[in-house]
């Protein structure tokens, strides 16, 4: 075995090698001088055994997925090992499965990150339900809400609505934030729907940030810009809407206002 990774046909070997005796074909990769020709074997094994039968568990080829040294590779065993969880268990064990890995640092963060965006996307493609128990389980989970938000906006076609509530249920900073997005996509896609959430929804801590979106796309209509800039909230972001368009300026695609002092996610419309 040479210092790069294993050819197919090695790792073809080894399998065959690990299905006769894997105590010994493991202590063989083991010994292996090369960590790029180490990794790729246990790669190998990881999507060989995806099939989840016994005696590979969940939580036995996680393990040798935490064994491969390469962010890279190990990102690509994960991956896979969710899609199989996903397919052979159902989405909402997934989602307990990610939970379960180790986030804690940056370096394992990165490298498991893409198991986490395969089981957020199944969750938020599958229904109204389901996106709502991911953003539940994850609300509480360090760094998480950048793989959501990524999730979220792809789904705002589909259900725009259902990704603002979604949000609703996120802790910390980026929450307020993971609004724009969502709201710049349901404004190219249907923002007349986005214009009837607004009216319906004036207390809600995103309205400013929607109203923004919604202006954006009547920007050639004085009268209803008019109107709609006069029930934005926030004054200096009102101040600042206002200049831009009375100086005749193309309005930015994205624009956030501070975050409101009470943080409620308030649905009610305003009487």
């Amino acid at each position: 075995i040479g210092a790069g990774k294993a050819t197919g046909g090695q790792i073809q070997t080894f399998l065959g090698f690990y299905d006769k005796d894997p105590e010994s074909a493991l202590a063989w990769v083991k010994q292996l001088s090369s960590d790029q020709a180490k990794d790729s074997f246990l790669k190998g094994l990881v999507e060989d055994k995806l099939t989840l039968e016994a005696p590979f568990s969940k939580e036995q080829l996680t393990t040798l997925a935490y064994s491969i040294t390469d962010p890279g590779m190990q990102s690509q065993a994960l991956r896979s090992l969710s899609t199989a969880i996903i397919e052979s268990t159902g989405v909402l064990a997934a989602l307990d499965w990610v939970l379960s890995l180790d986030l804690g640092s940056a370096t394992d963060f990165n490298s498991r990150s893409g198991a986490v965006q395969e089981v957020i996307n199944a969750a938020v493609e599958g229904s109204p339900e389901l996106a709502m128990s991911i953003a539940e389980k994850f609300s509480a989970v360090k760094d998480i809400s950048p793989y959501l938000q990524q999730s979220l906006v792809a789904a705002t076609e589909r259900a725009p609505a259902t990704a603002i509530s979604v949000v609703d249920k996120l802790n910390g900073e980026d929450r307020y934030a993971a609004y724009a997005p969502i709201f710049a996509t349901w404004r190219d896609t249907n923002y007349n729907t986005m214009g009837e959430w607004l009216a319906a929804h004036k207390n809600h801590d995103a309205y400013d940030i929607g109203v923004f979106q919604y202006i954006k796309a009547i920007q050639s209509e004085p009268e209803p810009v008019q109107k709609w800039v006069s029930t934005i909230k926030n004054p200096e972001f009102r101040q600042s809407i206002v200049k831009m368009i009375n100086e005749g300026m193309k309005l930015p695609d994205i624009m956030i206002p501070p975050l409101p002092p009470k943080n409620t996610h308030t649905t009610k419309q305003q009487p």
